[in-house]
């Protein structure tokens, strides 16, 4: 019997399943590929990296860590009282490091 496919790649065909496992910087929905070379095994594959993410770290805010890290630089570590290089520390590291890359969000 012949395999289901849904998506071809360099000629071999795969069953595709796409879930949402996030939102980006502007809300718009983060959406994760698993291929398998059936539905089933596409499945179980969705299975298995949820096993795997439940391991590690998991995340009970809606909010990314970009948008927590500037909320709490211009609300609260501005107003704290530390010096002014400190803020300016974590400001350049704030938008050097996290702003615009995959951890960020």
């Amino acid at each position: 019997m012949a395999k289901k496919t849904n998506v071809t790649i360099n000629g071999v065909g795969y069953y595709r399943l796409r879930k949402t496992i996030g939102k980006d910087k502007n809300g718009n929905p983060i959406r994760k590929p698993f291929y398998g070379s059936s539905k089933k095994d596409a499945e179980a594959k969705y299975e298995e990296w949820l096993k795997n993410t439940s391991k590690g770290l998991k995340i009970t805010s809606k909010k990314s860590l970009s948008m927590a890290m500037d909320i709490w630089m211009w609300k609260i570590e501005r107003f704290s009282g530390n010096a002014e290089t400190t803020f300016e520390q974590y400001e350049g590291m704030y938008r050097n490091y996290i702003e615009s890359s995959d951890i960020g969000y």
